[in-house]
């Protein structure tokens, strides 16, 4: 919980700076870092911080997912878009489960689930990279909106 507070709070002031994308791709780099180190924790207090680390990363995840799909879709059809990327999100997520689990259940390793989560955020980081950054644009507040306190 503590990891989930200091992610929002965080995501939201570094966001609001340096737009979502950054966010994001940091959100990325923590699960390649997490997915790294969760084979190996054996102690409750390494627990606890990769716990901490999950937390934050999760949220910062979810400011810097609303973040950046607001500042990609245009201002008046911004409902629009964003209701049809929850909707892929949604599916996603059903998918990634449910691979996850089948995964699980064909392996019996916990390890080769971290693979697969380490290798989709790996493919995520890339997709993010080829997007490129709205912030640089420098345009004026869209229809009444107000630009990135400074």
């Amino acid at each position: 919980m503590i990891g989930s507070l200091f992610g929002n709070v965080f995501a939201g002031w570094w966001g609001n700076r340096h737009g979502g994308k950054v966010i994001m791709l940091l959100s990325r780099c923590l699960c390649l870092a997490l997915c790294l180190c969760l084979p190996f924790i054996s102690s409750f207090p390494a627990f606890l911080a990769v716990f901490f680390v999950w937390g934050f990363g999760l949220f910062v995840d979810k400011v810097g997912d609303l973040t950046f799909s607001a500042e990609l879709c245009p201002f008046e059809r911004r409902p629009t878009f964003q209701a049809m990327l929850a909707f892929f999100q949604m599916v996603s997520l059903l998918g990634s489960v449910t691979l996850g689990g089948w995964v699980y259940t064909q392996t019996g390793s916990f390890q080769s689930l971290t693979l697969m989560c380490g290798l989709f955020a790996t493919v995520s980081i890339l997709i993010l990279h080829s997007i490129p950054e709205v912030r640089k644009k420098h345009l004026p507040p869209v229809m009444g909106e107000n630009p990135p306190m400074g």
